[in-house]
């Protein structure tokens, strides 16, 4: 036992320095942990509201004509009368 205390007194030093530098260590892996959570949180709200705004129209090769068809109904139904040409091509 003597020997042990007296091992470290003389090395105290070494001691000291390893025991802080691992301290550092653990401070910076907590850190970047919580961090990480962080960002994966804010990563997945960001993609639950971009699945949320995207709405892929249905414009596959079947409802082609259905589709041209309802575009002219709309166009047909709106008044373009009082607009200039510059301003429907905006």
């Amino acid at each position: 036992m003597e020997k042990i205390i007296e091992f470290i007194g003389n090395n105290y030093v070494w001691f000291l320095t390893i025991t802080i530098i691992l301290l550092f260590a653990l401070i910076g892996y907590i850190y970047d942990n919580r961090k990480s959570v962080g960002k994966k949180e804010v990563e997945e709200d960001k993609d639950e509201v971009i699945v949320e705004e995207v709405k892929m129209p249905d414009a596959s090769l079947e409802n082609k004509e259905e589709l041209k068809e309802e575009i002219e109904e709309v166009e047909s139904t709106t008044n373009t009368s009082d607009i200039s040409d510059d301003e429907k091509v905006q």
